[in-house]
């Protein structure tokens, strides 16, 4: 990032040359590097946010506890899912092994086909706001389904709410239950920022705009 800041000082300051107010200053330390040698990082983005309450809930259940949809702000029809959030969780007394304290979700799209899931057992009994953060990113539909279930001989359950997302949407008619409860989840995704070239084009192109009103 303090080579990127150093770019746009540079292309700012080229943007400004031959003003009355350019000025130089002491003690400006500058680094550059090859254009090629720069990386493309990436940017965790909520693409779709509906973990607000008030809340209701079932009894805890074995099996299917819920699905609903979901339409994300994802701009492509895949993104890299970096971040899961859900209100519930499971239960279970003792030391007991993780698939009995595990639930898996699903991922489908618009037309219901299965496209990817994950599993994960939880530490605590009990139902809380978690937030699971992946590893390996997951590949998931932009819009689609995501379906909770249970997995060995643990029981558990995924809260409802009547609040709508507030970022992104779905259909309280679908999934949910009774056409005023959907789901509590979230995502967040992992969008790759703009390429070096496109980004330093676009920086220049903001230098030579800014010039340009200048001049008016």
């Amino acid at each position: 990032m303090k080579k990127l800041f150093c770019s746009f000082a540079v292309l700012t300051a080229l943007a400004i040359t031959g003003t009355a107010r350019a000025q130089f200053f002491p003690g400006v330390t500058l680094e550059y590097q090859s254009v090629d040698a720069l990386s493309v990082a990436a940017l965790d983005q909520t693409v779709y946010l509906g973990i607000a309450g008030p809340y209701a809930a079932f009894a805890p259940a074995s099996g299917v506890l819920g699905f609903d949809d979901y339409d994300s702000i994802a701009p492509t029809p895949t993104f890299n899912l970096t971040r899961f959030q859900f209100v519930g969780g499971v239960r279970f007394s003792g030391n007991v092994a993780p698939l009995n304290r595990a639930l898996q979700f699903e991922f489908y799209d618009s037309g219901a086909n299965l496209i990817n899931t994950f599993a994960v057992a939880f530490p605590t009994s009990g139902d809380f706001i978690w937030t699971i953060t992946f590893g390996t990113l997951l590949s998931v539909p932009s819009d689609g389904f995501v379906q909770a279930r249970t997995l060995g001989n643990s029981t558990g359950r995924w809260f409802l709410t009547t609040s709508p997302p507030v970022v992104g949407s779905n259909n309280f008619s679908v999934g949910g239950f009774g056409g005023i409860y959907n789901h509590a989840f979230g995502m967040v995704a992992s969008v790759p920022e703009p390429g070096p070239i496109a980004l330093l084009m676009s920086i220049a192109t903001l230098g030579i705009g800014l010039a340009a009103r200048r001049r008016r």
